[in-house]
């Protein structure tokens, strides 16, 4: 890789053991001198420095029971939602690496294995493009926990940050703030609804322009009789629908959206 490693990258390191934290920082800072790196060692510390602070990369030790199954990681991911979150976990185990990846981790390593597997990791967590390019953030908008954490799932499986809403007051709230590259969008929510959360998007300039995809069990028939064509959006998938489907249509409207095509 050309252009490995990029310059000007931040790095939080969120660590309440206060010698692993100075360990990390060595090696973050003997193996990427270019980068800047900060420090965090407490919950709000940690959160107050991703809202301060354009943050690349955050590095958090979510092996301690405190961290209630990586509690952290998930306030994080919502405080900054472009970072590559790298969790370090002690356990070596399928369930507890999905559990990195829905809290919203983009990445999970072995605790005693950092210095051998961080640098690597990262280099393949970068995408080079004349530089470094982020990965790309979608929010899943649903009413059912179970369909956003599958969602999340998948995405963050294929190095997308996922972010999930449940509803749709914290749907807008959060695209509002966070302004994402794609929306997936549950049409039937009790509070607010698809057709509303869409329509709203529309008429608001900072919004207007984000993709939407349609995510839901209405036949396109049933949505273009409520006033919203499958045309109308970037892309319709009708629930139930295989993991693959759902990451080709991300790609393939990421790719064609407005803001890609410019570049």
């Amino acid at each position: 890789m050309d252009s490995w490693p990029p310059r000007d990258v931040s790095v939080l390191i969120v660590e309440e053991n206060r010698l692993i934290r100075e360990g990390l920082v060595e090696f973050v800072a003997t193996t990427f001198p270019n980068w800047v790196v900060l420090t965090a060692d407490k919950e709000d510390a940690a959160q107050a420095v991703a809202q301060s602070h354009s943050l690349d990369i955050i590095v958090i030790d979510a092996a301690t029971p405190q961290h209630d199954d990586m509690r952290v990681v998930r306030q994080l991911r919502l405080a900054a939602p472009n970072a590559c979150i790298v969790a370090l976990t002690g356990k070596d185990d399928r369930s507890c690496k999905e559990t990195a990846f829905l809290a919203g981790a983009s990445a999970c390593l072995l605790i005693w294995r950092v210095r051998d597997e961080l640098a690597s990791l990262l280099e393949e967590q970068f995408a080079t493009n004349g530089g470094r390019e982020a990965p790309k953030t979608v929010i899943c908008v649903e009413d059912d926990p179970e369909m956003v954490d599958l969602m999340k799932l998948v995405l963050r499986r294929h190095r997308f940050n996922a972010v999930g809403t449940l509803g749709g007051h914290e749907a807008l709230d959060t695209i509002r703030r966070v302004n994402p590259d794609l929306v997936l969008l549950d049409l039937m929510m009790p509070d607010v609804s698809g057709w509303d959360v869409y329509q709203q998007l529309k008429t608001e300039e900072a919004t207007k322009d984000i993709p939407v995809i349609v995510v839901t069990v209405l036949d396109p028939y049933w949505s273009r009789r409520r006033g919203l064509a499958p045309t109308d959006v970037d892309g319709y998938l009708v629930k139930p629908f295989l993991p693959d489907t759902l990451v080709s249509e991300v790609h393939r409207t990421l790719k064609e959206s407005p803001s890609d095509r410019e570049v």
